[in-house]
């Protein structure tokens, strides 16, 4: 298809070449006529129109196959949305969680606006057996340091955040037949990624930028970059060196570890 596109494109510009010469051709023939008369002015005409029809289309091709690629790529990665703040992704979000069908899948921190927001919906979406499957970083890692100070945030408030979401998990299930399925990976990750069925959203997180103020970047199903990213996760999940479930000690040493900053916190 692309080499097609390519033909027509050397095709296109090849006629308005040919066009563009026949008219100065024209033009050059009536204006060395002397005395013609009305086959001076005739001629004159058509090449000067050939010439300015050339120029218009030429012009006019440029801008339609710049924005046929653009379209091209849009639809062959399947891009359908580029939001500059992910405060703006998360209305498109609730909307589609709201009628999810299959798949919640989710690789981030601490998952605030998720466990304020929207409780309700994801219980109403266990109950519809919506599998929900959530990789968070592991409380105990001691570069989650880097996260808070990278955001200009709160020491340890980043694993607060995450012990906060390990139980909202553990209440969320204890009230469901169906369960939220959450591992920790051992490293801190480079961008959001959030899945709804057919639609991947992935955002950055910066330095000295909350999260909620970072770009956000909506791929649909099908297309190259949903089943890049979709394929990209699924990795994760499996790969056992990357992430894994955390066992109640560590849950507790966790917990112990975040009182304890709090405490000297309060005291310093």
């Amino acid at each position: 298809m692309s080499v097609l596109k390519l033909i027509l494109e050397n095709l296109e510009r090849l006629i308005n070449g040919v066009i563009l010469l026949m008219g100065i051709i024209f033009a050059l023939i009536g204006a060395a006529v002397v005395d013609g008369g009305k086959i001076e002015t005739i001629l004159i005409s058509i090449g000067t129109s050939m010439i300015s029809s050339s120029i218009v289309s030429f012009l006019t091709s440029i801008y339609i196959f710049k924005y046929q690629r653009a379209k091209d790529i849009s639809e062959i990665w399947g891009i359908s949305s580029i939001e500059e703040q992910r405060a703006v992704m998360n209305i498109q979000v609730d909307k589609y969680m709201q009628k999810a069908k299959n798949h919640i899948d989710i690789l981030a921190y601490g998952l605030k606006s998720l466990r304020e927001n929207r409780t309700e919906t994801i219980k109403n979406a266990l109950k519809r057996n919506v599998k929900i499957r959530i990789i968070t970083v592991n409380p105990n890692n001691d570069f989650l340091a880097l996260k808070d100070r990278d955001e200009n945030k709160i020491k340890d408030s980043t694993a607060e955040s995450i012990n906060e979401l390990i139980k909202w998990v553990e209440n969320l299930n204890n009230d469901s037949v169906n369960k939220i399925f959450l591992r920790f990976c051992e490293t801190l990750p480079s961008e959001l990624y959030y899945r709804v069925d057919n639609y991947i959203y992935i955002g950055p997180y910066q330095f000295g930028r909350e999260s909620q103020r970072t770009i956000t970047i909506e791929y649909r199903y099908p297309g190259n970059g949903f089943s890049y990213y979709e394929d990209y996760f699924e990795a994760l999940w499996e790969n056992e060196k990357f992430c894994s479930v955390i066992k109640d000690k560590d849950k507790d040493k966790s917990k112990k570890k975040t009182k304890k900053n709090k405490n000297s916190n309060i005291t310093s």
